[in-house]
């Protein structure tokens, strides 16, 4: 999180979410570089990275060691190890062929490993970056490779994954699972989802993948000029992310204004009444936060700021290529079980099942017509079907979640199933 993203938060807000920084910091153990060294290098991926120098270049890294230690066995690495030949080796082990299940952080825009300044933890990180896209969206893509590469992935999303769902949660800041920087509900939920994928025949790819999506802006920016990569080489993105015009004018698309909508936060005083923004303005000046932060030295914040934020967040549960004819009950009800809710559904006209769930059988082979006006699929969706596919149930069930506005994609490739527009 660079400071150019912090410095585009209202001030008031601004000096809100230090209060939290300072808060947290004091009970949370990771933020102290003692104990973020120690965890980084007893994780099983810092294990595997020392057996990859062992194997591969004969040695290790020393400075992971007192000096006394490193000297005295650095000896053992002057020559290099000789391992078993591969003929000792036993032949089921070299055609262990076995389906590994999948891993849920594999191609993601997140990372298991800290993307953020050592004074910043990564769950920080995403708070501001929520609050940054919420009050002050860009309007085009930043030069930042992170942004470029978040930008890329909801790109690469768009073109290829047949269903998103876009769920939300509401987070109250200084909670205490909060001010601990831990996000239960979403450990919970992927962790169900996990073990969905893993139960399914296809679990050797990736069924189902839930990501956090606090660029919302640069999601938006991505959906308005998603036809700009369309069929073309990913070799070619930065040659044509430098060569859009992000003045260009495109028809108004229904996802995007319905997450504008949203509410994305909101002042509460601690009998979680909602609280006036202008007063509380005028309340939170630079002095009286600088009053407060001093107090957090020796007191607790809930002594000292009788103030919260209740606001929300975005993820993207992404239905892939290999679940797509799966039974969604499952899915549906660890949702539904869960602190999330399902805010508006992504449908793909690039998908052939999708099509062909939701559209008369004498269009299933008509391959030169290109995707249905969405009016055309709503009214074949009406007729009555001798044999419900599992696509079918999902819109069902969908629909009895007060997902019963359907809306065309700006770009014609997609339709939404959103809420009805509130009077």
């Amino acid at each position: 999180m660079s400071a150019r993203t912090f410095f585009r938060i209202p001030e008031t807000i601004g000096y809100v979410l230090k209060i939290y920084e300072k808060s947290s910091n004091k009970i949370s153990l990771f933020p102290d570089p003692d104990v973020r060294k120690f965890l980084r290098k007893t994780s099983n991926e810092y294990t595997l990275y020392q057996q990859s120098l062992i194997l591969n270049s004969n040695t290790i890294a020393f400075n992971d060691f007192s000096t006394i230690v490193g000297n005295s066995i650095e000896p053992l690495f002057k020559k290099r190890i000789k391992f078993n030949t591969i003929d000792d080796i036993p032949t089921q082990e070299l055609f262990n062929i076995t389906p590994k299940p999948i891993s849920d952080e594999e191609d993601s825009i997140t990372s298991l490993y800290s993307k953020t300044t050592s004074k910043t933890s990564n769950f920080f990180a995403r708070i501001v970056s929520t609050f940054a896209s919420a009050t002050s969206p860009q309007s085009e893509v930043p030069k930042v490779p992170s942004i470029e590469n978040a930008f890329k992935w909801y790109i690469k999303l768009l073109n290829n994954t047949p269903i998103v769902l876009i769920l939300s949660s509401k987070n109250r800041l200084f909670s205490s699972s909060s001010l601990s920087q831990i996000d239960k509900p979403l450990i919970d939920l992927r962790r169900k989802i996990l073990e969905i994928s893993n139960k399914l025949e296809t679990k050797s790819f990736r069924s189902y993948h839930l990501t956090s999506l606090e660029l919302l802006d640069i999601f938006q920016l991505a959906i308005k000029f998603q036809n700009k990569f369309y069929k073309q080489n990913i070799s070619e993105f930065m040659k044509i992310l430098s060569q859009i015009n992000w003045q260009e004018d495109i028809p108004d698309d229904a996802l995007s204004n319905h997450i504008k909508s949203q509410e994305r936060y909101k002042i509460i005083d601690k009998s979680f009444k909602k609280v006036d923004e202008t007063q509380f303005n005028s309340f939170l000046t630079y002095d009286r936060f600088v009053a407060i932060n001093d107090l957090l030295d020796d007191r607790e914040v809930s002594d000292v700021f009788l103030y919260d934020l209740i606001y929300s967040m975005n993820y993207l549960l992404c239905v892939e290529e290999a679940a797509i004819n799966q039974n969604y009950k499952e899915i549906l009800d660890a949702i539904k079980s869960s602190e999330f809710e399902i805010i508006a559904v992504r449908l793909s006209l690039d998908n052939q099942e999708i099509i062909k769930a939701i559209s008369d059988s004498s269009h299933k082979s008509d391959e030169s017509s290109g995707p249905m006006n969405y009016n055309a699929l709503l009214e074949k969706a009406k007729d009555a079907r001798q044999e419900s596919s599992n696509i079918d149930k999902l819109l069902k069930a969908l629909a009895r979640q007060n997902l019963i506005r359907v809306e065309e994609g700006c770009h014609k490739n997609c339709i939404y199933l959103l809420p009805p527009l509130k009077k």
